[in-house]
């Protein structure tokens, strides 16, 4: 609905003026702008949804209407969060086409609180190339190696590198650590000693990521993984866990994504045991807290397990 929503809103030349996101809508949902001129979304509705706030992103506005339904407004204040506001319309939209207008209206509203919630985290700009580039890594393995071995639910909740864990997806008997290298490189690196010398026994896993033009339309960029992942999640529980590991990422929402693209090349799995060639504490003079170092991909060529994955 992103596209759609947008082309709507060019369409609109005056201030306070909607217009219907589509006809087939089970609920009556609008897009526009308001008496100021902010992008809005408005939803009437039998509910005054009294329980909605405003926040510093967003002002909410309650109307009682001549024919005893209410229109609520939720106005954008700062065009900074433009495209993670439309990204937000465009997903309430997209959820509530199962909704009846019988009981619509109350789960859409208890919606809208949750990514409030979300939406209070966000910071306006993207990502740097190379943070843009890790996420990737991180998301095709989530949905070509986790999740098509296990589920979604099962990736998501294991995807914990966010939360200040040394590997990227740690589970309850395993983890799994992700590296985006260009296809020509022949080191990865190994950010801190934990990350490689544990206990737990786990996967170092290297996919290939080679910077490529906006032209080259067998690249990916961020915003389409995560539009494929979040197309694919049935759960809306665990959809919205997915977004609030996104978010605690850094990533929201932003066209400026579809323009950074990478080719995706092989993607191979090595074990991580206690003969897996690596820094270890054990070792290190009583001096030294923490090293950071380049690990020689020769060198556990003896590591590699199962053959080469294709990427998408």
């Amino acid at each position: 609905m992103i596209k759609e929503i947008n082309e709507k809103l060019l369409q609109i030349i005056d201030k306070n003026s909607f217009l219907r996101v589509d006809a087939t809508h089970p609920l009556d949902l609008y897009v526009g702008v308001d008496e100021f001129g902010q992008t809005t979304f408005l939803i009437v509705s039998k509910s005054n949804a009294s329980i909605l706030r405003s926040s510093s992103l967003i002002d909410i506005k309650l109307e009682r209407r001549t024919d005893k339904r209410y229109n609520i407004s939720l106005s954008l204040k700062d065009d900074n969060y433009k495209d993670i506001f439309t990204y937000f319309i465009s997903e309430i939209i997209d959820a509530s086409r199962r909704y009846t207008p019988d009981n619509g209206y109350g789960l859409l509203i208890k919606r809208i609180q949750k990514w409030q919630a979300l939406l209070s985290k966000v910071k306006p700009g993207i990502l740097s190339n190379s943070e843009i580039k890790g996420l990737i890594g991180e998301l095709i393995i989530l949905d070509v190696v986790v999740a098509s071995e296990k589920n979604y639910e099962y990736a998501i909740k294991g995807w914990i590198g966010s939360e200040g864990a040394k590997q990227d997806f740690v589970f309850e008997s395993s983890w799994i650590e992700v590296k985006s290298t260009n296809t020509n490189s022949s080191s990865v690196t190994i950010s801190s000693v934990e990350q490689m010398d544990t206990s737990l026994n786990g996967q170092l896993i290297i996919i290939n990521l080679d910077k490529s033009s906006e032209l080259d339309t067998l690249a990916i960029n961020l915003n389409s993984i995560v539009e494929k992942i979040t197309a694919q999640i049935d759960s809306s529980e665990v959809l919205e866990l997915f977004q609030t590991m996104l978010i605690k990422r850094g990533y929201s929402y932003n066209q400026e994504y579809d323009n950074i693209r990478f080719k995706v090349g092989t993607i191979r799995k090595y074990q991580v045991d206690s003969t897996f060639p690596c820094v270890r504490r054990a070792n290190l003079p009583i001096s030294v807290i923490d090293c950071k170092y380049e690990l020689s991909l020769i060198s556990i060529i003896d590591k590699q397990i199962g053959g080469q994955i294709n990427g998408i």
